[in-house]
């Protein structure tokens, strides 16, 4: 998915997983996905999301984030910009989020779940600014980053 402009929405590029499903090969680049918000009731918002339909368990392989300006409108940030946080039983491999712009979100730019499983993953020169957590990605309940991800 390549040079498109989503503007006013919620929900930038979401992926809704079910039982066991694969996402592999994706490339996201030259996006612009600006003013993402909330209002009230309920449903996702974000810039780049994987949505579990409730099993957690997908299986991400090959993906790739990169020269992606997200932003948030304020008030009614939505809570992530890029969000891996719904696969505590799957995977994530061989993933790489570089040269993006993050700004705006109300808990962090890049958040990963509670036992996300993520080998291979490169996160380097992204601009986070202006978001929650310090501007650092969220791995809440590991304490600390896996030891698989590179940040530069």
């Amino acid at each position: 998915m390549e040079n498109n402009i989503l503007n006013n929405i919620s929900s930038g590029i979401q992926f809704n997983t079910r039982n066991l499903t694969v996402v592999s090969n994706c490339t996201i680049r030259k996006n612009l996905i600006s003013n993402l918000g909330t209002s009230s009731g309920t449903g996702s918002a974000g810039g780049i999301l994987i949505i579990s339909e409730g099993t957690e368990n997908a299986i991400i392989t090959n993906f790739n984030v990169y020269n992606n300006t997200i932003t948030s409108r304020i008030p009614g940030a939505p809570w992530v910009g890029i969000d891996f946080s719904s696969i505590n039983n799957g995977s994530a491999n061989n993933i790489n989020i570089r040269n993006n712009i993050v700004t705006g979100f109300g808990e962090a730019w890049f958040k990963g779940g509670n036992n996300t499983n993520m080998t291979n993953v490169v996160v380097t020169h992204n601009d986070a600014n202006g978001n929650a957590n310090g501007d650092l990605p969220l791995f809440p309940g590991t304490g600390n980053y896996p030891t698989a991800i590179i940040f530069r």
